[in-house]
């Protein structure tokens, strides 16, 4: 098994493995599926470029079996 960072090109793994989470664990997030069914693969590409904004994967086979994501705080000036 490989853990590292998600980049751009993981974008459709990710979208996809999320979209099955989100039919069968609704109750673990707070959109839903057909709230995000119709996102593009650039929103994720995007977000894995964001210097605020990490997803890491679990792969086996270049298959993506789970994933977490950390998002760093950022202090807003007054």
């Amino acid at each position: 098994m490989e853990i590292r960072q998600l980049i751009p090109n993981d974008a459709e793994k990710y979208f996809n493995l999320r979209l099955e989470a989100l039919q069968r664990n609704l109750e673990a997030f707070s959109s839903t599926y057909e709230e995000e069914k119709d996102y593009s693969l650039e929103k994720y590409q995007n977000r894995f470029k964001d210097d605020y904004f990490y997803t890491f994967g679990a792969f086996e086979n270049e298959q993506l079996l789970g994933v977490v994501s950390l998002v760093m705080e950022q202090i807003i000036a007054n």
